[in-house]
Formats: structure tokens, sequence, C-alpha cells
């Protein structure tokens, strides 16, 4: 499965978010993130 750099930046900053904050804020970055690209 090839990522575009974009994607691959977007699980950078996931992954160092989750490691620096805990998966609850994670969880909340993605539906802040999906509410804002109408990805669902």
């Amino acid at each position: 499965m090839q990522l575009s750099i974009a994607e691959r930046m977007n699980l950078l900053v996931l992954t160092t978010v989750t490691e620096r904050r805990g998966s609850l804020d994670l969880l909340r970055l993605l539906r802040e993130f999906s509410a804002e690209t109408g990805f669902s």
C-alpha cells in the first residue's frame, strides 16, 4: 500500500501526538480531522 507524502506526514503527526498525549486526545483529533475534511 503506497502512501502519499501528505498521508505519511499525517501518520507521523498522529503517531507523535499519540505518544505525547495519549489515545483519548488522538480520538478527539481524528474526529476533528474527519469533520474538517468531510471524511467518514
